[in-house]
């Protein structure tokens, strides 16, 4: 690596140190202000508004330090929702030591412990805000971007690469693609290399050419700072994987947990359904009764609708939905499917139509905006859904698309909202629905299921694809 790019990294280094610097000091006088506001209820325990005290708390802005560093957020490049991750995971293990320290040194006399705990559950939100903000600057950059060259064999490569520019998050610069075949050489490699500064590759592999790829793959390793692995399209997915090493015989090997497999993380995830479902229905209740009556009164017939959905393992259950379509709509799609062969096409490849004259002016609004999906609140607190989880559908749906995937569907309880719905909805093919259920199933995490849920209200207010 040159001179050059050595300075830029630890310029980049060091502005992430400063960012989460300010960040402190900014969830600090923000905790102050509302440790003040709760004197009321609970006497302020020796808490001044001065510079000197600020300064006094230096210590608890070393250990946050040092457990971002050994978290990699001062080098590391991730898509946000995973840097969000690291952040969250680096504060809570420093909240640990720091109420530790307080409480073990008996401390409370100079820092109030509801004071730290108001500090910490700051902390997470601004780092990330201030994290995105600055990134997004620097990245506008030449230096600070990473070029990346992305080699492989197959016809994905010009699409991963649109993948990894699209995280801008990541600043990642695609500097070159490189389509490896029986004529590539390393030397060839080294040119591409050298004439655009790469920093970083991202290598694609293709099982048909393994036998010319595997080899050059090891030469471009020896060459960049940083590496990328994309397994064969179709072969097992790996994003939840974690590597190990047999020392003696240095056989390398990637372990692969199906989370929702286990009992104990279905309890968590039922666990975090009800507790949302008690937090949001003060707010839910009355919405729901004016919409019920709106319904009722723009259409006869009943406010809310049920239909059988297949559920976890395969159950059938009923779902609820406020009416969005005429009553008769049943006849309406039997006769525009006989008679029209492009809406018959439509439905059968999506299982729905984008000019539907079944739906009500108010059920189009009710069904755009998400609303129709309220009802779903007592499927969940029936143990019939999750909040987040695969779209709930059909039987014969799980027989004509998911087919031998339904084992996966099978798996978790449909959710109102989900990683479909956040990534485009109904701008995806069926196709693209079912592998990204599948994709979320395989890969589920507590922290997969929190980011969906604080990205759903922005998909509902942008209206991607809805209709």
């Amino acid at each position: 690596m040159s001179e050059n790019k050595k300075f830029w990294r630890v310029i980049y280094s060091l502005t992430l140190v400063l960012t989460d610097i300010f960040a402190y000091y900014a969830a600090l006088i923000i905790a102050y202000e509302l440790r003040i506001f709760t004197e009321i209820l609970l006497p302020v325990v020796n808490l001044q508004f001065t510079l000197p005290y600020f300064l006094s708390l230096w210590w608890i802005l070393a250990i946050t330090l040092f457990f971002q560093l050994i978290n990699g957020l001062y080098y590391r490049r991730d898509p946000l929702w995973i840097e969000s991750w690291r952040v969250l995971r680096a504060l809570l293990l420093s909240f640990v030591v720091t109420f530790a320290v307080v409480s073990l040194g008996r401390m409370s006399g100079d820092v109030s412990r509801l004071f730290l705990c108001l500090l910490y559950g700051l902390m997470p939100f601004v780092f990330v805000v201030t994290r995105l903000f600055v990134k997004r600057v620097m990245f506008r950059i030449s230096p600070f971007q990473e070029r990346v060259l992305i080699a492989g064999a197959g016809d994905r490569l010009e699409g991963i690469a649109r993948s990894f520019e699209s995280e801008k998050f990541m600043g990642i610069k695609i500097a070159a693609v490189c389509h490896i075949d029986k004529t590539t050489t390393k030397a060839g490699l080294d040119k591409i290399l050298a004439d655009n500064s790469v920093d970083a590759a991202i290598l694609v592999h293709a099982a048909a050419d393994a036998h010319n790829i595997t080899p050059l793959f090891s030469h471009i390793h020896t060459k960049v700072r940083k590496m990328m692995y994309i397994p064969e399209h179709g072969a097992m997915d790996m994003t939840n994987a974690e590597t190990g090493q047999l020392l003696r015989s240095q056989l390398g090997y990637l372990s692969l947990n199906n989370a929702l497999q286990s009992s104990f993380n279905r309890l968590i995830k039922r666990f975090m359904d009800i507790i949302i479902a008690i937090i949001l229905m003060p707010l839910f209740l009355p919405v729901l009764i004016v919409l019920i009556a709106a319904v009722r009164l723009t259409s006869p017939g009943p406010g809310i609708f049920s239909h059988g959905r297949i559920g976890r393992d395969g159950k059938t259950f009923m779902v609820y939905k406020l009416r969005s379509m005429y009553k008769d709509a049943g006849k309406r799609l039997e006769k525009m499917i006989t008679d029209d062969p492009a809406i018959k096409a439509e439905w059968e490849a999506n299982y729905k139509l984008k000019d539907d004259p079944r739906i009500t002016p108010l059920g189009s609004f009710l069904r755009k905006s998400s609303l129709d999906e309220l009802p779903q609140f007592f499927n969940v607190l029936k143990g019939e859904m999750s909040f987040v989880g695969p779209r709930p559908v059909l039987r014969e749906e799980l027989d004509k698309y998911y087919k031998e995937k339904e084992v996966y569907y099978n798996m978790a309880m449909p959710g109102i909202t989900g990683l479909w719905q956040v990534s485009g909805r109904n701008d995806t093919t069926y196709a693209d629905r079912v592998d990204i259920d599948c994709w979320y199933v395989f890969n589920w995490s507590l922290w997969l299921d929190v980011v969906i849920l604080f990205s759903t209200p922005f998909a509902v207010i942008f209206r991607k694809g809805a209709y």
